[in-house]
Formats: C-alpha cells, structure tokens, sequence
C-alpha cells in the first residue's frame, strides 16, 4: 500500500476502539484516524502474504509524529506477547509504506521512529484496575511486562498505558 492512499483508511475512534466480540467500543468519538488494521490487510494482500501480520489498530499522524494506538477493551492478563508481536509488524508494515514520498521529512528507519513515532495502549480500567497515575501505570507495566515497556526508547520515542477515560481525555481533543 502507497502512502497516499492512508487517507482512504480514516475511520472513527469509536469504531477503532469496537470490541467485536462485546458489541461495545472502548471510546465513543467521532474523530477519525488510520485504520492501521485496514492499512495492514492491504499490505498482506498486495504482498500476497499466506499469513497476515498482526497489526495495531490506529495510526495518527501529526506534524511529522506518528502514534501508534491499541485499544483494549478486556483484560490484559495474558495479552503481552501479543501486544509485542502487533508493535513490530506495525512498525515494520510503516517503515514499508514509502511514507517519505508524502512526508519528505520522515526517514522510515529505526532511528528516525525512537525519535518520532510513540505507541499508547488503550485500556478498559474497569476490567485492568490499577491506579489511574501515568508513573504509576508506566511501572505497572514494567513489572508486567519488561518488555513491553522496553520498547520505549528501543522502537518507540515514547510508550504509555492510559485508560480509556484519561485518553479520552488527554488525547482525543488533541486529535
């Protein structure tokens, strides 16, 4: 998939954060990201890939910044690998995209995404309850899952777990 054709991907963050399985979405707005789940079954299908890679489910892009996003609507006991295995299939499908075309400025490569690319987990508080602190959510995630966290300053500029109402707080109206 070209880079131009991101813009064909946009849906809204209520349908991004859809919990297929409970019929319910994680955060109800009408604000509209990539699709990077869309971004990702295009690229396995134009690739002719026999296996789909795992993707993460939005991609938003602001001034030159790319953040991930990954909603999580149940619990995440047992949900670490698989979050791993979903930021590097996102992160490689990205560097693919020849995203440089539209955006010049971006060099898709390693570096360039520990200094420009985040990754921020979305996730139910009710059903994850830990103490709604960034600190203290960070930690938490460190003592869970090392390497999950670790990604901050290996793949990531920045790697956050918020719940669904501090993201719609904090970041939703910067959307």
């Amino acid at each position: 998939m070209k880079s131009n054709n991101l813009e064909t991907t946009l849906d809204t963050i209520t349908k991004l954060s859809l919990d297929e399985e409970n019929h319910e979405s994680l955060c109800n707005s009408e604000k509209k990201i990539i699709n990077f789940d869309k971004i990702c079954n295009s690229y396995a299908k134009e690739n002719r890939l026999l296996v789909i890679p795992t993707s993460n489910d939005a991609l938003w892009i602001e001034d030159g910044k790319f953040t991930f996003i990954e909603f999580k609507n149940g619990k995440l006991n047992n949900e670490w690998h698989h979050l791993l295995q979903k930021n590097y299939d996102s992160l490689l499908i990205l560097f693919d995209l020849n995203i440089e075309e539209k955006l010049p400025d971006c060099k898709m490569n390693l570096s360039y995404s520990r200094k420009n690319i985040d990754y921020i987990l979305v996730y139910n508080g009710e059903k994850n309850p830990r103490k709604n602190t960034h600190e203290q959510l960070y930690k938490l995630s460190k003592d869970t899952s090392p390497r999950l966290a670790n990604l901050e300053g290996y793949l990531f500029h920045k790697v956050s777990m918020l719940t669904a109402e501090e993201f719609m707080k904090e970041i939703e109206p910067l959307i």
